[in-house]
C-alpha cells in the first residue's frame, strides 16, 4: 500500500492548465459546430460568426487554461497542508501482478 504525502505544485498546475486548454478547445469546436447548425438563432447574440469563433477558438481555451493554472497554484498547497495533517491518502496499486 502506498501513501500520497505530497503533490508537486508547479507540475500539477501546468498539467491542469494544459488539460483545461485542450478541454476548452474541444468545447470551442463543439460550440462552433452548434453555432453553424443554429446560426439563425444565434445571429443576434454573436455579432457574426467570425467574432464567435474568434472568442471560442482563441480566448476561451487560453482563459480556461490560465484560470486552471492559477487555481492549481492556489489549491495544491492547501491540499499538501491537508495531506500533512491527515498523514496522507492510502493508495493501493497493482503493477505487474504485485500489489503495492
Amino acid at each position: 500500500m502506498g501513501v500520497i504525502k505530497r503533490i508537486g505544485v508547479l507540475k500539477t498546475s501546468v498539467f491542469l492548465g494544459l488539460y483545461s486548454f485542450f478541454v476548452g478547445l474541444v468545447f470551442a469546436i463543439i460550440m462552433w459546430i452548434l453555432s453553424l447548425i443554429f446560426s439563425s438563432l444565434l445571429a443576434q447574440v454573436t455579432l457574426g460568426l467570425f467574432s464567435f469563433s474568434l472568442f471560442f477558438f482563441i480566448l476561451f481555451p487560453v482563459l480556461s487554461g490560465l484560470i486552471s493554472f492559477v487555481m492549481g497554484l492556489i489549491v495544491i498547497p492547501i491540499m499538501n497542508l491537508t495531506l500533512k495533517i491527515t498523514k496522507g491518502i492510502d493508495l493501493d496499486l497493482e503493477l505487474g501482478g504485485h500489489t503495492y
